[in-house]
């Protein structure tokens, strides 16, 4: 952890963004606590719950080849496949495009890890932005980034954990209805958002 300290010790320091060191060790989940609970104790809650989570996807693959070599890692990869899933059916396919890329040392190039760095979340993204200098960017740096980039629930965990092992899929794109189009190709990708980009345009079109 100490190389993942530096790198938020850095960033922060950069004015970049202010990091919180525990990003992503927060399980999202609905609580009840006894009236007068303090912060501390329930984000030591709330860190266990994640870290027994976490402990229960790496008994799954004990002994298996992974893209990911630690319970950090496992939960950085889960954040992003979190912040890119809209469906519970596609969240097996998004770990699988990830792995895939990782496995082949490609750069994961998504979209979360640019907007988690800008504090663009669910806001339009440029070109411009997927320039910005931070290890964070995984359209410039290959590889997982340093740490979380969201609190990931159970089914992104476990999803990281085992990703759907049919997937051949190299890229996905958003079909506008909130899932995604997954291809294998860079001509399939292509295609794909092309057909994505002339159905945004129709609907604008129509808006006016």
């Amino acid at each position: 952890m100490v190389h993942h300290d530096s790198i938020l010790q850095q960033s922060s320091a950069r004015g970049i963004r202010n990091f919180h060191w525990a990003e992503g060790y927060l399980a999202p989940d609905t609580y009840l606590f006894s009236a007068g609970t303090g912060a501390e104790a329930a984000a030591g809650f709330l860190i266990k719950t994640q870290m027994a989570r976490l402990d229960s996807a790496m008994s799954l693959v004990k002994g298996q080849n992974t893209v990911f070599n630690s319970l950090h890692e496992l939960l950085t990869l889960a954040s992003i496949v979190e912040a890119e899933a809209r469906y519970d059916s596609e969240r097996s396919l998004i770990a699988a495009v990830y792995s895939n890329r990782l496995q082949r040392n490609w750069r994961l190039e998504a979209d979360p890890t640019v907007a988690f760095i800008l504090r663009k979340r669910g806001k339009r993204m440029f070109f411009k932005d997927l320039e910005v200098d931070s290890p964070y960017n995984s359209y410039r740096f290959k590889g997982l980034p340093p740490g979380p980039i969201g609190n990931p629930g159970l089914a992104a965990i476990f999803a990281a954990a085992r990703p759907d092992s049919a997937c051949e899929a190299m890229f996905f794109v958003s079909d506008g209805l909130g899932g995604h189009v997954f291809s294998r190709t860079k001509q399939e990708h292509d295609e794909a958002v092309q057909r994505f980009r002339k159905s945004k345009s129709a609907e604008r079109r129509g808006q006016r």
